[in-house]
């Protein structure tokens, strides 16, 4: 019996800017590209490049870009709405987001007790818990 086995390869990249051992062809094509971003006046220029075999069509590609840039554009908005929930807490609570904050309170801060104490001993002496104690 006959095993198939599929093969596949997949190189994909993402350059925001010139490689190193670009020629003189890709250094203008990046010239270019900053002077049409200068010119917009927002947005980045990205070049993607990819490598598919099997040879996948150019519809099927542009669909998985979509798909992937609606999923950019998704963790985008909550990160912008994270960064405006931040914006409200620090005009709100200032003190939360000093620089430097006051020195941390520890355990040694608290004077230790002349004699050993548990938290039950504590709330058996309360009449409210005491209802709450004989039901145990």
């Amino acid at each position: 019996m006959r095993v198939y086995k599929p093969e596949w390869r997949c190189t994909f990249s993402v350059n925001e800017g010139m490689e190193e051992t670009g020629g003189w062809r890709e250094r203008l094509a990046w010239f270019i590209r900053s002077l049409a971003d200068r010119l917009d006046g927002s947005g980045r220029t990205i070049k993607i490049d990819y490598d598919v075999t099997p040879h996948i069509s150019r519809e099927e590609v542009d669909n998985c870009l979509g798909k992937g840039f609606a999923v950019t554009q998704s963790l985008l908005t909550q990160l912008a709405h994270q960064a405006a929930c931040e914006n409200v807490m620090r005009e709100a609570k200032a003190e939360l987001f000093e620089e430097h904050p006051q020195r941390c309170v520890t355990y040694s801060d608290f004077p230790r007790p002349i004699r050993p104490f548990s938290v039950w001993g504590v709330l058996r002496q309360t009449p409210e818990n005491k209802k709450v104690q004989n039901r145990r």
